[in-house]
């Protein structure tokens, strides 16, 4: 985001476009896997009697009374759908929770698209990035080191469960600070006589074996080894960016990350209705990157020609 608000809408008058483009970006796939998750849930709730979240919204809709208006709008424009994770209905009364299992019903299981929630923190910081990005990197710094002590500070208080683990905006903005300090550290390598570090294959390497080994003990040493992962990410990151930024299968995986990750849950939904169990992961993986590979070619590719041209409208009026 940094690098995109910093060399292609560059100018405060050029926030709208991005405002847009983003919306262009985000809504169309996610609309369209909304309504077959829809049609599919209430399919399987007539041939099979479950209906999965579609069910679950109607048969609690007695008792949530005008809370339903904020999880329909929530479920359609996915902004403020974080919120369904922090909420519960306890003694009938809907309540701010420590943990999921505080309450008797969590909302989040309202959410239509398990998922989306994260476009919710996205959209946010989206909201916020024009007037962030293009700030000097001490600001930048300021604010991560703000939003990395509000996670440490809440964690000491006793909100460390799930969902104040990693779902909460305002210690979760810390990631999003720490892309917009790697684009500031990347423009000023690439601008210096370190740039070759940025080609070195070697370092490459080394870190992408160090990554692999502490993922791959990260589930016994959780712990201990997040700092080693995430450090080793921060580096990582702006290395991987310079060697494959041209690189035409990265790009063509890289437009599959945001189809593949709205549309596999209700893949899972739809596989696990005809495949055995045996089967069922390697449906799930085959069936989410075909299907991913459509959206783009029949949705994305379509409004990528109107985020273009937004684009280029503006910059000629410049």
């Amino acid at each position: 985001m940094a690098l995109i608000l910093n060399e292609k809408y560059n100018t405060p008058s050029m926030n709208i476009t991005f405002y847009k483009n983003r919306f262009l970006k985000l809504f169309p796939i996610y609309w369209a896997i909304l309504v077959l998750t829809v049609f599919v849930s209430i399919a399987s709730w007539l041939v099979f009697g479950k209906g999965g979240v579609v069910e679950n919204i109607y048969n609690h809709s007695g008792s949530l009374g005008f809370f339903n208006i904020y999880i329909v709008l929530s479920n359609i424009f996915l902004f403020g759908e974080d919120l369904l994770m922090f909420l519960g209905v306890d003694n009938e009364m809907i309540v701010f929770t420590k943990s999921f299992s505080d309450t008797a019903l969590p909302l989040h299981k309202f959410i239509i698209i398990p998922q989306s929630w994260t476009l919710s923190l996205e959209i946010m910081f989206y909201m916020l990035a024009p007037f962030i990005a293009r700030k000097r990197v001490s600001l930048i710094v300021v604010l991560f080191l703000s939003s990395f002590f509000i996670k440490i500070f809440l964690s000491h208080q006793g909100f460390s469960d799930d969902p104040w683990k990693y779902r909460f905006i305002l210690s979760e903005l810390q990631f999003f600070f720490v892309g917009i300090i790697l684009y500031k550290i990347y423009i000023k390598i690439t601008s210096s006589n370190f740039k070759n570090i940025l080609n070195n294959k070697a370092i490459l390497t080394t870190l992408l074996i160090l990554f692999f080994i502490t993922g791959y003990f990260y589930g016994e040493l959780g712990k201990l080894l997040y700092p080693f992962v995430f450090i080793i990410f921060i580096f990582l990151l702006p290395i991987l960016f310079e060697q494959t930024k041209n690189n035409k299968i990265d790009r063509f995986i890289g437009e599959q990350s945001y189809p593949v990750y709205i549309v596999h849950i209700f893949v899972v939904m739809f596989a696990s209705k005809i495949s055995s169990e045996n089967n069922l992961s390697l449906l799930v993986v085959v069936g989410s990157i075909l299907f991913s590979i459509i959206l783009n070619k029949y949705i994305q590719e379509k409004v990528e020609k109107t985020r273009k041209n937004n684009l280029k409208k503006v910059q000629n009026e410049k």
